[in-house]
């Protein structure tokens, strides 16, 4: 019984795409297109040059990643029932969901540890509700303001970073960590969520 299992075993590895890794291996039309591992790590770090490129001019990842967006919010439980007429009914809050972003520029941080801009480009979809909206920012920079906008392109001007930034700048050129933005106006409920890396490096002495 074991021997035939290792006989079939060895024969759907021989069909085409039988040595596949389903996260790791480009699913898709192209040697380029996002693994399942690609998506994930975007979602988390912010994507890359390459991906920025790559989303747009292949249709199939750029569906990919909208539904994976659209799949990351929980949905909104029903109102509970009273049981046997006791207690009052509870009403559930639903997460936000997640947005891809690319982050095109470095951002230079000045003497007294403000940056003046920081650019993104939101890659999924950008609902009209979003323009307005104060962003929070937490991570490597602290703080509430409302981004300019320009398309899906977003711009936070004049923020702080943190004391960990200021502190490595002055040992280091250049420096990378992870952030969060929270869009709404309240923290405690979000519209929208975006992770991504952000690059600093300090000004010229």
């Amino acid at each position: 019984m074991e021997q035939r299992l290792d006989d079939v075993l060895k024969k759907i590895g021989q069909f085409p795409g039988g040595k596949k890794d389903p996260f790791a291996d480009p699913y898709g039309p192209t040697s380029n297109c996002f693994s399942s591992n690609d998506i994930v790590r975007m979602f988390e770090l912010g994507a890359t040059l390459r991906d920025r490129e790559h989303f747009g001019t292949c249709e199939a990842c750029k569906e990919r990643i909208v539904k994976h967006a659209e799949a990351s919010q929980p949905p909104v439980p029903a109102r509970r029932k009273r049981w046997f007429g006791l207690g009052e009914p509870i009403l559930g809050v639903g997460g936000a969901p997640l947005g891809l972003v690319y982050s095109p520029a470095t951002c230079v941080v000045d003497q007294q540890g403000m940056v003046e801009s920081i650019a993104m480009e939101i890659l999924t979809k950008v609902s009209p509700e979003l323009m307005g909206m104060e962003v929070t920012l937490n991570g490597p920079v602290v703080g509430s303001v409302v981004p300019e906008w320009k398309g899906n392109r977003f711009y936070i001007r004049n923020v702080r970073v943190s004391s960990d930034v200021v502190r490595i700048l002055r040992e280091h050129r250049g420096y990378i960590q992870p952030a969060q933005l929270q869009f709404g106006a309240s923290a405690s409920a979000p519209r929208l969520i975006v992770n991504c890396n952000l690059e600093f490096s300090r000004t010229a002495e």
